[in-house]
């Protein structure tokens, strides 16, 4: 009787050791510190009797498994610092952030979590979210299109507001009071244009350039050449709902800007001055809608 009296004791000593140095290690690691993860520790070490080094890799084992509760202390602050900066929702970030604040003498919380995180030294060994990655990198791609877009749209305005006062000034040359206010009309338009709709003005009117200082051969092989190439027909989800032939105008504006008449004369010599304008119409109108007029005669029109 007396044996195992003094065996209980013993046993409840050794239990009370450990508990104790459960409490000890779990108090040492601030992150685990609460009072619910005793029994959890405690199970998981069960009849064997771990020295406190034991004890405290045991812990770090059950808290990789997530076994264990955070302490409020240690949750709520780097709860709130992810709420703001959800990049750097790492575990391995937060053993980095605690030796930063504890390097610059700073205690847990939201605020100095952030601070810490922007220093060049801590933010460049911090784990950041491939999401947040891809969106700096969109938005950095953005930006460089914004500027680009800014800077072509005043070269690309600029050059075709010279292009339009070489080529219309003479016809003002009498008047220029009503030149200065079709200047100032030509310049709205094209500052009221898109970089994109600048872009295709300017591609236009270096086609007709090009097409222009052909020579009569040269103009004749490439007008020979188009035709010779099948004109892409739109599928029918680019078609227009509505008939075509009931909706073709009378004069289209080409992108160009050339007004074409929708005759048999019109399509005739748009297809001999310019293929390109040629194409546009009948990618816009279908090849049937065009064959319908072209199959006209001069005199029956």
């Amino acid at each position: 009787m007396y044996r195992q009296t003094s065996r209980n004791k013993q046993d409840l000593a050794l239990k009370q050791i450990i508990e104790s140095s459960v409490r000890k290690e779990l108090a040492k690691t601030y992150k685990w510190d609460s009072a619910a993860n005793d029994t959890v520790v405690l199970a998981a070490i069960g009849d064997t009797s771990p020295t406190p080094p034991e004890v405290a890799k045991i812990i770090e084992s059950l808290g990789a498994q997530g076994r264990l509760a955070k302490n409020q202390g240690w949750a709520q602050p780097f709860s709130d610092f992810y709420s703001e900066f959800p990049q750097f929702e790492f575990e391995s970030n937060e053993a980095i952030l605690i030796n930063a604040l504890i390097a610059a003498d700073l205690g847990l919380t939201a605020d100095n979590l952030a601070y810490v995180a922007g220093m060049s030294d801590v933010r460049g060994r911090l784990a950041v979210a491939q999401w947040y990655v891809n969106q700096q990198r969109e938005e950095r791609a953005a930006e460089a299109q914004a500027a680009k877009d800014v800077t072509d749209k005043e070269e690309i305005a600029a050059t075709l507001l010279q292009w339009y006062e070489t080529s219309q000034a003479p016809l003002y040359a009498n008047n220029k009071y009503a030149w200065q206010d079709v200047l100032r009309r030509e310049s709205q338009r094209l500052v009221s244009m898109s970089a994109d709709e600048l872009r295709t003005e300017s591609a236009a009117r270096n086609e007709r350039r090009r097409i222009r200082g052909l020579s009569p051969k040269e103009y004749r092989a490439e007008v020979s050449a188009s035709r010779t190439q099948p004109v892409e027909e739109p599928t029918a989800s680019e078609r227009p709902r509505y008939s075509q032939y009931e909706q073709l105008p009378e004069v289209y504006t080409a992108r160009s800007g050339r007004e074409v008449p929708m005759t048999w004369l019109g399509l005739t010599s748009l297809s001999r001055r310019d293929p390109f304008d040629f194409r546009e119409v009948v990618r816009r109108f279908g090849m049937e809608a065009v064959n319908a007029i072209l199959a006209t005669s001069a005199a029956g029109e």
